[in-house]
């Protein structure tokens, strides 16, 4: 090479160094983070270097210039994913790369409450995540699907747990509906399964009990004796008849009339014994420790709503019973 083509070399090498030094430093070494994150969509179908136009345009990076040039270098031009994303503006360029090759990563934080039914956590999540709530429920009530992820069935009722959830904004109604179900088998683990069987009980059955517990107990304290009563009257062959079984039988109606009780349905106590085909509503984890675990002792079964904030009058005959129907009604019809 030529004396004067190597000079040429050096300066222009002088020359990037000086003006680009400062921005190579920010692109590996990065910013102090001191903004929040800042949300980004890749669309599909976009190029690499619209991709960093995007970062660039939304104050992620300050010279896409650098993160264009390494990313071609490295081969992250063509493993960059659609989607959304959140990243907090002065990320080294090379974790910014990651992160856009990873997937998106922006989350919503959605809490499904105790005691829903699945028609109800399907609107929660469609209201939440933006597909439609038909398509949430069509998967919840898949008898398919609940066996695929090895779920007692007869299909998801029961078994979407409630918890607060992390979703990523395009979370798809299989993977959100999957991740509760998988929530509940981590709850309702082996210590859970060998306490049912102990009871004489399939997991399906500790389900289905602890979901007519969740729907009947107004205060904590009440979910152990409940759960006796239920547990009493399965060891005598009685009827359940319970209330919130006849209610989910009927599409969920709020209040019962005498005619009602009759409902030709296998989810109806008042008609057939023993429990339902299957839960009636997802319970939380002190309804299922209380099937689990019913008051010890207890000879217990009867029960009925007092009226005062809905706490029950508990008995053991049927005579006691009565009186507590007719005292609880009293108070009811009182101005």
């Amino acid at each position: 090479m030529r004396p004067n083509r190597v000079l040429l070399l050096g300066l222009l090498l002088l020359a990037l160094v000086v003006y680009g030094g400062a921005s190579v430093h920010r692109f590996f070494r990065g910013e102090e983070p001191d903004r929040e994150a800042a949300r980004v969509t890749i669309p599909p179908g976009a190029s690499f270097r619209e991709v960093c136009a995007l970062l660039e345009k939304e104050g992620i990076v300050g010279d896409s210039r650098w993160i264009y040039l390494a990313g071609r270098l490295g081969g992250a031009d063509r493993r960059i994913q659609a989607g959304v994303f959140r990243i907090v503006p002065g990320t080294p360029g090379g974790r910014i790369l990651g992160l856009l090759q990873q997937g998106p990563n922006e989350v919503i934080r959605v809490t499904i409450p105790e005691g829903l039914r699945a028609d109800e956590a399907a609107a929660i999540l469609a209201a939440e995540l933006g597909a439609p709530a038909e398509e949430f429920l069509r998967i919840a009530r898949s008898g398919a699907v609940a066996e695929s992820l090895g779920v007692p069935g007869p299909t998801l009722e029961g078994y979407l747990f409630p918890e607060t959830y992390y979703f990523f904004a395009n979370e798809t109604p299989r993977s959100a509906i999957e991740k509760m179900a998988l929530t509940w088998k981590a709850v309702f683990g082996a210590a859970e399964r060998a306490r049912a069987a102990a009871l004489g009980q399939s997991p399906r059955e500790a389900m289905t009990l602890a979901s007519i517990i969740e729907s009947e107990a107004v205060l904590a304290e009440e979910r152990e004796r409940i759960s006796a009563v239920y547990h009493n009257r399965l060891r005598l062959g009685w009827k359940l008849q319970a209330d919130p079984t006849v209610q989910y039988a009927l599409g969920h109606r709020e209040r019962l009339l005498l005619d009602d009780l009759a409902f030709d349905s296998p989810y109806n106590t008042y008609v057939y014994p023993g429990l339902p085909p299957g839960p009636i509503c997802s319970p939380g984890r002190a309804s299922i420790e209380a099937a689990l675990r019913p008051r010890e002792g207890s000879r217990e079964l009867f029960f009925v709503a007092s009226g005062r904030e809905g706490a029950p009058v508990f008995s053991k005959t049927l005579d006691e019973h009565e009186k507590a129907r007719r005292e609880a009604r009293r108070f009811r019809d009182s101005p």
